[in-house]
């Protein structure tokens, strides 16, 4: 019954009245969708989640939860320490994230 109150009303019972996004306003909690870059957001989720699935998820059976956690999370060490991203220019977001320069980029400063 409240569930079919909540489509018919277009809001949750949960939410608070004034902002409609529940407890997501909190102090210290920014909601980007009210923001400049909002169209950008979900671009890089997509991205990795679409990687995950192709390059992991869909080439896999796991048996089990455990089997399936164990993967997943040699495959995010994987894409972050080991494959390079082209919108990194070839940099591992492990580099990115230390500021580490591209492997190739040392090689070129250490034959000058």
């Amino acid at each position: 019954m409240l569930t079919h109150q909540c489509l018919l009303s277009g809001k949750s019972s949960f939410a608070k009245p004034e902002s409609g996004q529940g407890d997501t306003d909190g102090p210290g909690i920014k909601i980007s969708m009210d923001g400049k870059g909002r169209c950008l957001d979900n671009v890089f989720v997509e991205r990795l989640w679409r990687s995950v699935k192709y390059e992991e998820v869909y080439l896999k059976a796991y048996s089990n939860v455990l089997e399936a956690e164990r993967s997943l999370g040699a495959y995010f060490r994987f894409y972050n320490e080991h494959r390079p991203h082209s919108s990194h220019n070839g940099r591992t977001p492990s580099e990115v994230y230390r500021n580490q320069p591209h492997p190739q980029d040392k090689q070129s400063q250490q034959a000058a």
